[in-house]
């Protein structure tokens, strides 16, 4: 994949967010890719990230159910009680230190289920 596949995902924004060095950016926009095609030596891969931080148990069961969710809603489907589980997932105490995703979540499944209600009105 080259960097002019990537169409908006160019914005190198989220890889400096991400703590990308602009040399690492370039390889993950395709600079890689290029080296590889010219048979040139690939640079260092450098020292690995490091262990990732373990998954929250709450954000993990709403992230499954939104899987589930997604899966229903490509076939067509009605996704059944799964909508209900996400936002009960969603629902934790103020302090959560995810408070700020779950809320967000929420809001995202809100405009869903109106751009989705609005849609099955206007079908024939």
């Amino acid at each position: 994949m080259f960097d002019a596949d990537l169409g908006s995902a160019r914005d190198p924004g989220c890889g400096r967010f991400a703590g990308l060095s602009p040399a690492r950016l370039r390889d993950v926009l395709g600079g890689t890719a290029r080296r590889l095609l010219d048979r040139a030596n690939l640079p260092p891969a450098g020292a690995p990230p490091g262990e990732p931080e373990p998954l929250d148990l709450l954000l993990e069961r709403a992230y499954v159910y939104l899987c589930a969710d997604v899966e229903t809603a490509k076939r067509g489907e009605s996704g059944g009680q799964v909508p209900a589980l996400v936002r009960h997932r969603c629902r934790v105490d103020p302090g959560h230190p995810h408070g700020a995703v779950f809320a967000s979540v929420l809001q995202l499944l809100d405009r869903y289920e109106r751009h989705a209600a609005r849609c099955r009105s206007e079908s024939p």
